[in-house]
């Protein structure tokens, strides 16, 4: 059944693998290896897809009588925010 685990804590491990995933690929700068790598690319793809929709049905959940669509558009809004902001910081300062 879908429901076996509670949406949050599927939430948090999705985060913690992609903070690993990020971590790993820091690490990689200084110190090359494939573990590494592996490391990346597993944490990575197993939380890529996962997120998504889980946060969305969380947050259908939480306002599925009112305001929904506003919760979607600002949350859609910050995305896209921090997206511009990532890549600009990253090309000021070539990170």
């Amino acid at each position: 059944p879908p429901d076996d685990f509670p949406r949050h804590i599927i939430a948090t491990a999705s985060y913690c693998l992609t903070i690993l995933g990020v971590l790993s690929l820091t690490t990689m700068q200084i110190y090359p290896s494939w573990e590494l790598l592996t490391i990346f690319i597993i944490s990575f793809r197993l939380s890529a897809g996962a997120s998504g929709p889980i946060i969305a049905a969380q947050m259908t959940e939480i306002f599925a009588e009112r305001g929904l669509a506003s919760v979607f558009s600002a949350t859609n809004m910050g995305q896209d925010c921090s997206t511009a902001l990532g890549a600009f910081l990253a090309d000021t300062f070539m990170i």
